[in-house]
């Protein structure tokens, strides 16, 4: 999308999405799902928007032309908040190595040593 921080990518039988990219303090790219939309038995080829439309509260509503090998050419459009250039990226997801997975992962092994224990007892 000119002036944005945003794409749209046709993914075959997975319809269309609309993507988001932020560059981090790092340089490295970050990318975020907006929005997808696939109609039933899609084989989408291409995906390019066409118009975009300013509206009253901030947000655009992006018209777009999807190439289908079966239906040939559908029209949709998605509304959403800009994306502008230079924007900064969203809060980074949760560190999976946090205190919780921790825990949950010794409460499997203490799950698993118990029941292995139990099960030699019965013998």
């Amino acid at each position: 999308m000119p002036g944005e921080q945003r794409f749209i990518a046709a993914y075959y039988t997975q319809g269309i999405k609309v993507v988001d990219y932020f560059v981090d303090d790092r340089g490295r790219l970050q990318f975020e799902e907006r929005a997808s939309f696939t109609l039933p038995r899609a084989n989408t080829w291409t995906a390019e928007s066409f118009e975009v439309r300013r509206n009253d509260d901030g947000t655009r509503t992006y018209f777009m032309a999807v190439n289908d090998i079966e239906r040939g050419i559908d029209v949709v459009s998605w509304t959403g908040r800009p994306n502008r250039m230079g924007a900064a990226p969203p809060p980074a997801p949760r560190d999976m190595t946090d205190a919780s997975l921790l825990s949950g992962a010794v409460a499997l092994i203490g799950g698993a040593l118990l029941y292995r224990r139990r099960r030699l007892s019965d013998a």
